[in-house]
This record gives C-alpha cells, sequence and structure tokens, in this order.
C-alpha cells in the first residue's frame, strides 16, 4: 500500500540490504552466511565491539571471512541502526499528540543505544568520519523519517522537511551528548534532547524563522561535539 506521506526507508529496505550483500551466492546457507556473522557480532558487541572476526570465528570461519564486508566494522554499525529503526514500530505509544509521540520514540531510540556501552562513543565517531557521512546523513534520515510516520505526522506541505531536518539536528546532538553522560538511565541526556524539542516548540508555535533555529541548534550540536574532542 503507497502511503500518503513521503517515506525513503521501511523494514522492507532493511531486508533488501541484507540480500545485497549476498548477490554472489547460491546456496541458501550461502546467502544466510552474511547475516548469521551480522547477527553473531551484534550479540558479541558488548564484549568485543564492532569487530567482526570474533563472530566469524565463533561461527568455525577464519577472521578473512569478515572480508565480505567492505566497510568492516561500520557494515555491522549499519546493520545495528537499521534494526533499531526498525524496532520503533513496536513502541507502545501512550501520548495523543504527535508531539508527544515523536519525544517517547526519540527517547526509545536513544536508550537503545544503553546496550553499546562503551563502544557508543566509537559509533558516533564512526558516524562524524567524513568516509562514512553521506551513508550516516541516510541513516538519519531514515531515522527521524520512521520516527514522525509512527507519531502520527500527516503533513505534506514544505515542513515536512524541516520538521525532520529539526529532529535529525535534535538526535544527532543528543547522542553525542549521551557518549559523555554517566547519569542513572542517562537522565542528563533525557532532559538534554527535552530542552531541544521544547526550543524547536516554541521556535515554531512563534512562527520564528527556521534559519534562526537552526542555527540556535547547530550551535548546540557543535559545542557538543566539541566536547567530545577534549
Amino acid at each position: 500500500m503507497i502511503r500518503a506521506s513521503p517515506r525513503f526507508f521501511t523494514v522492507r529496505t532493511v531486508q533488501a540490504s541484507l540480500r545485497s550483500y549476498a548477490t554472489a551466492h547460491t546456496s541458501k546457507s550461502e546467502v544466510d552466511l552474511p547475516r548469521q556473522i551480522l547477527e553473531r557480532g551484534l550479540q558479541l558487541l558488548p564484549e568485543h565491539g564492532w569487530d567482526l572476526a570474533p563472530a566469524t570465528r565463533s561461527l568455525g570461519l577464519s577472521d578473512q571471512a569478515a572480508s565480505i564486508f567492505p566497510n568492516g566494522k561500520f557494515d555491522l554499525l549499519q546493520f545495528y541502526l537499521q534494526k533499531q529503526t526498525a524496532k520503533l514500530a513496536s513502541v507502545q505509544l501512550k501520548s495523543s499528540t504527535p508531539d508527544g509521540c515523536v519525544r517517547e520514540l526519540v527517547h526509545a531510540r536513544l536508550l537503545a543505544n544503553a546496550e553499546l556501552g562503551p563502544y557508543l562513543g566509537e559509533a558516533v565517531s564512526m558516524l562524524m568520519s567524513p568516509k562514512y557521512l553521506p551513508y550516516s546523513l541516510e541513516q538519519l534520515h531514515n531515522l527521524v523519517d520512521e520516527i514522525w510516520f509512527l507519531a502520527g505526522d500527516k503533513g505534506h506541505d514544505a515542513t515536512w522537511y524541516t520538521r525532520r531536518g529539526s529532529l535529525a539536528m535534535i538526535y544527532a546532538a543528543s547522542e553525542s551528548f549521551m557518549t559523555r553522560d554517566n547519569s542513572p538511565n542517562f537522565k542528563h541526556t533525557l532532559s538534554f534532547c527535552d530542552r531541544q524539542l521544547n526550543a524547536w516548540s516554541r521556535f515554531e508555535a512563534a512562527e520564528e524563522s527556521v534559519s534562526e533555529w537552526f542555527k540556535f541548534n547547530a550551535i548546540a550540536a557543535f559545542n557538543v561535539a566539541k566536547s567530545l574532542t577534549r
């Protein structure tokens, strides 16, 4: 079924990306192998981080088997990002308003990063690297598009883009903030995120220039990113 608002990401996209890894194989076992390695990599992530070699060894394969993934660690990271975006559809929303649902979904996605432990910082660093930036921006767009869709966003005007651009900046800044947050249950990160969301709501309600809000939030995001290099 075709949805009314433009969308660039579906669960089928995740499935297609997984199949693309196996286009050169013919047998069922070979076709399933890339996914098996990636799934095993996520299982071992708390212990071994983004390295795929432990996953291949645990499956009885040599370390060279990881070479089927041209981007190595980043391929595992992108698999993680796709799965987390797809999982948002199962979040039980309590709010009755789109803005409230957006807040719940963003919180849920941020808190899912808790399972990464000390490897969250490395993930954010990879996402911010020039080599992977185009894909990182694509994944960020996919995430915020899914969040707005699940929140019931039905708007089809020009603000469709500004809403997604604004939320993308808020999420990126919040995730960067999270890498330095040691508070229980990432309380400080969620508070930081809420301040950004509230600021956006105030600008939107006051019909302020979108460019002014972008400037405001870009400065906040820059300051958070800068703190990560200290």
